[in-house]
C-alpha cells in the first residue's frame, strides 16, 4: 500500500518510490514508483492528495516511456498528462 505521502524509498526486494525531481521543483508533486523484481520496465506516476486522503495514478509506463535513466523528457506524453491532472487535483478522488 502507498502512503499518502511519498517519500523517496529503496527497498532491498527492488521496490522503489521516488519523487520526479524536475516536476516537484516546478510545484507538481508526482512521484514515480518502480518494482523491477516483480514488474521489470514498468514504472507508476502519481500524487497524492492528502485533503481527501487519495492517491492518485496518472498512468503505468514502459521503462522508455519516460526518458533515459533519471533523464526524463517532460515534454513525453506520461509527464504532460501526469501534469494535466495535477491542475485539476481538487476535482479528483470524490468525497461522499
Amino acid at each position: 500500500m502507498l502512503a499518502s505521502d511519498a517519500n523517496e524509498v529503496e527497498l532491498a526486494d527492488g521496490m522503489s518510490i521516488q519523487r520526479v525531481s524536475g516536476l516537484f521543483r516546478r510545484g507538481i508533486r508526482v512521484s514515480r514508483v518502480k518494482y523491477e523484481n516483480h514488474f521489470p520496465g514498468l514504472r507508476i506516476l502519481f500524487f497524492s492528495i492528502p485533503a481527501r486522503n487519495c492517491v492518485f495514478v496518472t498512468g503505468i509506463h514502459g521503462r522508455g516511456e519516460l526518458g533515459v535513466g533519471k533523464n526524463y523528457d517532460f515534454s513525453k506524453e506520461p509527464f504532460t498528462r501526469a501534469q494535466r491532472y495535477w491542475g485539476f487535483r481538487e476535482n479528483l478522488c470524490p468525497t461522499e
